[in-house]
């Protein structure tokens, strides 16, 4: 079940983001950032378990994607699918509004996802993750 994200489900979050990035909680803050009004965080919850999150700001001509990430162990069961599409489905106004994000070129599975929604690179970023190239990709 896709849900907003509660102040009581942040540490679930933090412990999530940090199998992505070791530094997340100090980079995100999301302490600070869920009762923002342009903050986007939703989490897919199964059976009282938080298994993935995804977080982007709702800016005025365009929604930022800046994290999403699926536990190891649930992976492979369409749950980044569905995370994207309830983003697309309840932020993007009828496809009005672009989302853009940027991923590592290296990130094969995410980048097929990313595909799979019709999002196209539009620029490379050099040295984006520590020394390694990512893409920046536009929806819209």
């Amino acid at each position: 079940m896709i849900r907003k994200a509660l102040v009581k489900d942040l540490d679930k979050i933090n412990a999530l983001g940090e199998l992505l990035q070791p530094n997340f909680k100090s980079i995100y803050k999301l302490k600070d950032e869920i009762n923002k009004d342009l903050t986007i965080l939703f989490v897919n919850e199964d059976k009282g378990i938080v298994n993935a999150y995804l977080y982007a700001q709702n800016l005025i001509d365009h929604i930022d994607l800046l994290s999403i990430i699926v536990h190891p162990d649930w992976r492979r069961k369409k749950i980044g699918t569905n995370l994207i599409k309830y983003l697309i489905d309840n932020y993007c106004y009828q496809d009005l509004k672009p989302i853009i994000l940027e991923v590592a070129t290296d990130n094969d599975s995410a980048l097929k996802l990313y595909e799979s929604f019709k999002f196209k690179i539009v620029n490379t970023r050099k040295n984006y993750y520590n020394n390694k190239d990512a893409f920046l990709m536009k929806r819209g």
